[in-house]
């Protein structure tokens, strides 16, 4: 599944990502207004944060499968926020793989990301990430 998501100028989006043993369970929203369920837990999203606009984002990869998160961030408004927070749990023989890029395209952009997990077994976790301050930003 790949995602296009625009935040408009001063709107605000909290999004929770669930990879399970059945999929991807993706809550939208401050309050759950529905949900897909993706099987193949790969989950391809783009944003773009406009002016005074802020994301939450979470993302958490339970026991029992393997989970793939492509992520491009692109902070185009000033006072425009993004914060990640992620947990992946691999205690057997799953594979985490996250590939995450943030642009601050002006300036008075913040952006903050933090990870965490747990892998034993022949589990494997992997981790890209960049975030990109254009000159004038």
């Amino acid at each position: 599944m790949s995602e296009n998501i625009n935040i408009p100028a001063g709107n605000s989006l909290k999004m929770l990502l669930v990879s399970t043993s059945n999929g991807i369970v993706l809550p939208f929203g401050k309050n759950v207004c529905g949900f897909d369920v993706l099987t193949d837990n790969v989950f391809d999203c783009r944003m773009t944060v406009g002016s005074g606009a802020s994301v939450e984002f979470l993302a958490m990869a339970l026991p029992g499968a393997d989970f793939r998160m492509n992520l491009r961030v692109e902070l185009a408004g000033t006072e425009a926020g993004f914060r990640l927070g992620g947990l992946y749990l691999c205690p057997d023989a799953e594979n985490a793989d996250m590939d995450i890029e943030v642009f601050h395209k002006v300036p008075g952009c913040s952006s903050r990301q933090m990870l965490r997990g747990i892998v034993s077994g022949t589990a494997k976790a992997k981790f890209h990430g960049r975030i990109i301050v254009e000159p004038d930003a």
